[in-house]
């Protein structure tokens, strides 16, 4: 998952990477700002990968990955004016029993 986000965000500046094991799932966070922006001027972002086992869990464990990230980016909030925050969701196994609905 490090790869991923390094691979990713190889267009910004990334600060830092952490990986971690928590609630049965593997997160990666990093903060990031846009590489093309001098440093002292750049907006520190915050991203976060989760990956789940499965689409079909997405539905009981989205309250913690989003409580999770929300401890992530503490007191930032994103607005027009203000730092964009990223999260991403990955999923182990492909397809989704019963669809999008299922989500």
């Amino acid at each position: 998952v490090e790869v991923y986000a390094r691979r990713v965000y190889r267009a910004h500046r990334v600060e830092d990477v952490t990986v971690e094991e928590a609630n049965g799932r593997i997160s990666c966070s990093w903060s990031f700002s846009f590489a093309d922006t001098e440093v002292s001027e750049a907006v520190s972002r915050r991203g976060m990968l989760s990956v789940v086992s499965s689409y079909d869990d997405l539905k009981t464990d989205l309250p913690s990955i989003l409580d999770e990230f929300a401890g992530k980016i503490g007191g930032d909030s994103s607005s027009a004016n203000g730092p964009i925050n990223v999260l991403q969701i990955a999923s182990t196994t492909s397809g989704v029993k019963g669809g999008i609905e299922a989500i």
